[in-house]
């Protein structure tokens, strides 16, 4: 059947059983009982035939499966027409423009719920989030046309690289009479000037952005930010193996003297091996959180001799 006709795609026509020929009539007790030639057979069916069944619906044969096929050749000596196309034409359903985008939410949210009948939530891009897990860039930024008691006011503008969250915050200031704090909730947001989603590269200095009909002249941004700008593959170099090393090794003296105390620290589990997740964990507690997990296992193949996945206690 055509995309959406309306029409299951397995009906049930007519239950297994005789079928009268002509005029279908509803036989009672007392009627007489039907001669077998009164009945359809198949065998006299073939591909191409047009027939007049249960009264008034008209039927065309287009088709026979392999085993009719081979019934007709075997048994009655007889082979059936090649296929008929008969392809009902595809029913051309006019599609509804998308609404315009309102800015709340992301944008892959609010097309989920035109896209399906029943909104399911929009798929996350994990290499993005792992990649760039806690890096922030942060802004100056102040009102573009301010009112005389907002002259004074300063916000830092943070873009999320992970999730192309934006979040804006006023830092507190002495005398300035106004409540500082939270200005807009972290989420994705839409720049009103551009009509699309905020990109890095929107919150540069010099620059104006509009959100929530707030406009902001763009002032500053800080030094992690302004190194990301000037080399772009930053946030990608190889860290130097044994300063890394170095840099563990002496916070771990620091905390724990004894080395059996750090390892039972780690081995979370206890089960006297320390796994990818469990060093990843190590490193994060000493301040290698932006570490890809290719640096990851670099740096735990130094520990791991055997080279089995895995550190031991005498490996540590």
């Amino acid at each position: 059947y055509p995309l959406n006709c309306g029409r299951d795609n397995f009906p049930i026509f007519f239950r297994r059983g005789k079928m009268p020929l002509g005029k279908y009539n509803v036989d009672g007790p007392q009627s007489q009982p039907r001669k077998k030639s009164e009945f359809v057979d198949g065998r006299d069916f073939y591909v191409g035939q047009e027939m007049t069944l249960l009264t008034n619906y008209r039927f065309f044969v287009y088709d026979a499966d392999e085993f009719t096929r081979q019934f007709f050749k075997e048994e009655m000596n007889r082979e059936l027409e090649p296929r008929i196309e008969v392809q009902l034409p595809e029913r051309a359903v006019p599609r509804a423009p998308t609404p315009p985008y309102t800015g709340y939410g992301s944008w892959d949210d609010s097309m989920s719920s035109v896209t399906h009948l029943i909104p399911k939530p929009p798929a996350k891009d994990f290499n993005k989030l792992f990649t760039h897990a806690d890096k922030v860039l942060r802004f100056k930024a102040r009102f573009a046309n301010p009112k005389p008691e907002d002259t004074d006011r300063v916000f830092v503008v943070s873009f999320y690289l992970q999730d192309d969250c934006v979040s804006i915050h006023e830092p507190p200031q002495r005398n300035l009479g106004i409540v500082t704090g939270r200005f807009l909730e972290k989420a994705v947001h839409m720049n009103q000037i551009t009509g699309s989603l905020f990109r890095p590269e929107d919150l540069l200095p010099g620059t104006l952005i509009k959100v929530y009909n707030h406009e902001f002249e763009m002032l500053d941004l800080d030094e992690y930010t302004r190194k990301l700008f000037s080399d772009p593959n930053a946030q990608f170099k190889s860290y130097d193996l044994q300063a890394v090393l170095e840099k563990v090794r002496e916070s771990m003296r620091q905390q724990f003297p004894l080395v059996r105390d750090i390892f039972r620290r780690f081995d979370s589990d206890h089960d006297g091996t320390i796994t990818l997740g469990e060093f990843r964990k190590v490193l994060d507690k000493f301040g290698f959180a932006n570490l890809s997990k290719e640096t990851v296992v670099q740096i735990m193949r130094h520990f791991d001799t055997r080279e089995d996945g895995q550190i031991s206690y005498n490996e540590f």
